[in-house]
Parts: structure tokens; C-alpha cells; sequence
């Protein structure tokens, strides 16, 4: 009985073996033929996606090209459309058609006359900022200097000439040195920020009487004649009395009075 179910099972298994064997060498087959065409596969698979991605590269740069050219061409049309529409000046919202002004819009952003008007004021401030420094130049200028420059030409020789003609139609003689000292005086402690047209034009028409106070005398020969007084008075002294001493300063102050004004007609 035992032996019976012995040679069963080793039949069944006997049967399996020879069942498997085949198919175990069919799958070695079939794995050793599919390596070679997987590869493959995957090789064809590669280049299939390479050149996918090289055709939508080309796509890709075909349509960034063709997207350039286009935002050139219409920028192209609206530089064009831009150059038809009028152009108006920033400053004085006029249509700007000349070429200067055409010119002085694209460079100052305004037309050639508002441009003008600008540098024109600025020329006009510079020049009132300049005329500032020389009128201070001038009121601090020495005496000598501000005469000279008030009579010292062609012209300040006939603006004294014209008031020594006023003086002298008012009855008063006056040397050309004494009156240019005595105006030049009196326009520099008047001075407020003119010019030497306008500086010579307020100097001629100055009141008389204000211009007496500035007008000097000659003190030369004054000095002078105090001086001869004095010796005298010395040298006179020692000779009189006490109360004669008295008369020797009388008699020369009487002298003084006398000798001044025929020294002031002579001078």
C-alpha cells in the first residue's frame, strides 16, 4: 500500500517536472530577446522626445521673432501716427509747427519763444544781481574815487560845467575844484543804487542851498593869515603896558576880518 503511494507521488511530481521545465525555458527566451529591443525602444522613444523639444524650441523662437518684428512695425506706426498729431508747447499750450520750435520742444520742453522768455529772464536777474554788487561797490567808494568817477570823463566835465553855470546864475563864484569836491560829496552821502547817468542827472538838478553845506573853502590861506596874526601878537606884546596889551588881540582879529575876505577873492 505504502509503496503503491509512493510511486503515485513521485509520478505527480515527475509530471510536474516535466510540465515546468518548458515553461521556465520560455521565460529565459523571451527575457534574453526583449533586452535588446527595449533598448531599442528606448532609444527611438529618446529621439522622438529630442526632436519633440527641438521642434517646439523652433517653435518657440519662431513666435518670439515674429513677435518683435511685430511690436516694431507698430511702433514704427505710432511714431508715424505721433509725427501727423500736433505738437504744443508745454509753457504756452501753443501749436508748435516751426522747426526751431519743433527743436527747442524735444531739447527744453517748451517752444523757442517760452524757451527765450526763460534765458532771458534769467540773463535779466543775473544782470540785476550784478548791478546789486556794483551799486554797493559804489556807495562804499573813498570820496577821490567816487569824484573821479562822477566828473572824471567827457561827459561828468559838462555835468560840472552845469553846475558851476547854477551857481554862479545864483551869484555865487566858486572854483571847478570846490564845486567837484562839494557835489561829489553831496551825490555820494545821497547815493541810493543809481546808475552814473541817472547819478549825474540827480546832481545837476540839487538845490542850491543844500549843496552850499558840502561846497569846501580854502583854509590854506585862512590858516595862513592866523598864523601872521599870531607872530604879530608875539612880537607886539613886550612893548605896551598892561592894560595897552589889551588892544593887541583886537587889532588882530580887526586884521582877520579884513584880510579873509580879500584872501577868498584872490583864491
Amino acid at each position: 500500500m505504502s509503496m503503491d503511494s509512493d510511486e503515485t507521488q513521485l509520478s505527480v511530481e515527475g509530471n510536474e517536472l516535466a510540465l515546468s521545465t518548458p515553461q521556465s525555458l520560455e521565460s529565459e527566451d523571451f527575457e534574453s530577446q526583449s533586452h535588446p529591443e527595449m533598448a531599442q525602444a528606448t532609444v527611438k522613444l529618446a529621439e522622438m522626445t529630442e526632436k519633440r523639444l527641438s521642434s517646439k524650441k523652433r517653435a518657440e523662437s519662431s513666435f518670439v521673432k515674429a513677435l518683435k518684428e511685430f511690436h516694431a512695425e507698430q511702433n514704427k506706426i505710432i511714431k508715424a501716427s505721433e509725427s501727423m498729431v500736433p505738437k504744443v508747447c508745454n509753457s504756452c499750450s501753443s501749436v508748435v509747427q516751426a522747426k526751431k520750435d519743433v527743436y527747442s520742444l524735444e531739447s527744453n520742453d517748451s517752444c523757442f519763444s517760452c524757451h527765450a522768455e526763460t534765458q532771458s529772464h534769467k540773463t535779466e536777474e543775473l544782470l540785476t544781481s550784478m548791478k546789486a554788487e556794483s551799486f554797493g561797490l559804489i556807495a562804499t567808494m573813498d570820496l577821490s574815487d567816487y569824484e573821479d568817477w562822477l566828473f572824471g570823463d567827457e561827459m561828468g566835465q559838462r555835468t560840472l560845467a552845469r553846475i558851476l553855470a547854477k551857481l554862479k546864475s545864483h551869484g555865487y563864484e566858486y572854483k571847478p575844484w570846490q564845486v567837484s569836491i562839494g557835489a561829489a560829496a553831496w551825490s555820494k552821502e545821497n547815493y541810493h543804487d543809481t546808475d552814473l547817468v541817472d547819478t549825474r542827472h540827480i546832481v545837476e538838478r540839487v538845490k542850491i542851498a543844500d549843496l552850499l553845506d558840502y561846497i569846501p573853502i580854502n583854509t590854506d590861506g585862512i590858516q595862513q593869515v592866523i598864523e601872521s596874526v599870531k607872530r604879530a601878537e608875539t612880537f607886539m606884546a613886550p612893548q605896551y603896558s598892561e592894560p595897552k596889551n589889551v588892544l593887541v588881540p583886537l587889532l588882530g582879529l580887526a586884521g582877520l576880518a579884513i584880510a579873509i575876505p580879500l584872501w577868498l577873492n584872490r583864491g
